[in-house]
């Protein structure tokens, strides 16, 4: 947090407090049954006082005390009551429910060619995946959802294949299911021979996001009751400094109740911020942001 929004967010604090104090003076003065005309009891007042300070001080310090999530919900009136929105510090792959892993369009999985704070690499080292299998479970998964690959054109393709790296791309949104609660979803192109993906500009980002979630939605099997879909934000190692968190994440959000709206598939998203990337979000700030985004759908 930078000094100006230090400052910005003490001052915040110190007007927030202020209001409070004076309302409850106020409220003092108006039941104070024991003045009389032109004198004031002091006892009353400085005793009134100390419980007005202590009240306005808890209350301050309670709403404004860090978050480290803030929820909302939305009807999507089609089968489904209601749908829980999460936003929250912590990690994808530790949370219950279906975790989505954003990978690149050829379903990489060398742990070499990911960038180390990558949802992926992290998906990759702590559950000690076996490479060989997961790559038998991808292909088989996308073979049976229908997913037609193509091969990297030249000279991407000799590239890669030097490199002893996969060369098939498939669609951006297409999903591959990981044992039983693992879903793992093309997100990025294909950029070069050491895993790097292509920047996107901004149309670009909410068009990928909106093929990953119609993936999502078309590939879901069973009940949208009790069923929770974990997500990260996408794109923060594809695009670098392209616009700030809270935009992704209300890109993400709009796309998602615009889906659901059509055909749920989900009766909770949870989308975790891990590491400095949580440290980008106020969550008070957020939650204010949130509910009003859910009420207006206006980004």
């Amino acid at each position: 947090m930078g000094i100006k929004t230090t400052i910005a967010k003490i001052i915040k604090i110190i007007k927030e407090w202020g209001m409070m104090f004076l309302s409850i003076i106020s409220f003092v003065w108006l039941w104070n049954e024991k003045k009389e005309e032109g004198t004031i009891n002091l006892t009353y007042w400085f005793y009134f006082l100390g419980i007005g300070v202590l009240i306005c001080t808890i209350i301050t310090i309670w709403y404004n005390w860090p978050k480290k999530k803030c929820i909302s919900s939305f009807s999507p009136g089609k089968g489904c009551k209601k749908i829980k929105i999460i936003i929250q510090k912590g990690s994808v792959l530790k949370q219950k429910g279906t975790k989505v892993i954003h990978v690149l369009d050829t379903f990489e999985t060398s742990i070499d060619k990911c960038e180390e704070k990558s949802l992926l690499y992290s998906f990759l080292t702590l559950n000690d995946v076996d490479k060989n299998e997961l790559d038998k479970s991808i292909s088989e998964s996308l073979k049976d959802n229908g997913y037609t690959p193509r091969r990297i054109s030249s000279p991407l393709f000799e590239q890669l294949r030097a490199a002893k790296m996969k060369t098939m791309q498939y669609e951006i949104g297409s999903v591959a299911k990981y044992k039983k609660d693992f879903l793992l979803v093309a997100f990025s192109n294909m950029k070069d021979d050491k895993g790097n993906p292509d920047e996107k500009d901004y149309t670009q980002y909410i068009d990928s996001v909106d093929k990953v979630f119609n993936g999502l939605q078309k590939n879901h099997k069973g009940n949208v009751a009790n069923h929770t879909y974990n997500l990260g934000v996408w794109g923060f190692q594809y695009n670098k400094g392209l616009f700030e968190t809270r935009i992704r994440i209300l890109i993400m959000l709009k796309t998602f109740i615009k889906i659901s709206q059509i055909k749920p598939f989900c009766e909770t998203l949870r989308i975790c911020l891990h590491g400095k990337h949580a440290e980008e979000i106020d969550f008070n700030e957020m939650q204010v942001l949130l509910d009003y985004f859910i009420e207006t759908k206006d980004l």
